[in-house]
């Protein structure tokens, strides 16, 4: 069992981890885990998982409320999963290295790969339902290290393998 990525996931009853890991088999799972506060830190499994993720999710991103949930970031499909929702969509293949969030409630992300490409996740909803996922190719930068919406369509892009931009 190896562990690729823990985050904290928004808007749960109690503190909840996402935990995406690969089995002894190669495939990518996802767990979620409740910290019980009042039981001596205990964690407790659940309340959702999801099996069978693309081979190559590596990076999951939680999504703050009203739509809660997490991103599963792979290397051919971005999935949008939470207790009571589950969509995907098909990617080109790349290795998706930052990313950064754009709007406050989690409806847009910019996502940077390993070949200095930028993409706009958007996640589709009708209030606090998920409805769909689309991604849109917004250009070439720098490959990105860090991501970070400023205001007024202007964006830092934090590279350890080249020049940092703000564009």
């Amino acid at each position: 069992l190896q562990v690729l990525d823990i985050k904290f996931l928004y808007g749960c009853a109690k503190p909840t981890i996402a935990v995406l890991y690969q089995d002894n088999k190669d495939a990518r799972h996802l767990k979620t885990y409740e910290i019980s506060l009042k039981d001596k830190q205990d964690v407790v499994e659940g309340p959702w998982s999801q099996n069978n993720l693309d081979y190559g999710a590596d990076l999951l991103i939680p999504v703050p409320s009203p739509l809660c949930g997490v991103l599963i970031i792979g290397e051919e499909t971005i999935v949008y999963c939470s207790a009571n929702a589950f969509k995907a969509i098909p990617i080109r293949p790349s290795i998706t290295k930052a990313f950064g969030r754009v709007d406050v409630d989690g409806s847009r992300y910019l996502l940077g790969d390993h070949a200095g490409l930028m993409h706009l996740l958007v996640i589709t909803h009708e209030k606090e339902k998920v409805t769909g996922l689309k991604i849109e190719l917004l250009g070439e930068t720098s490959i990105a290290s860090t991501i970070s919406y400023l205001d007024n369509a202007v964006v830092y892009v934090g590279s350890s393998y080249g020049d940092s931009q703000l564009i």
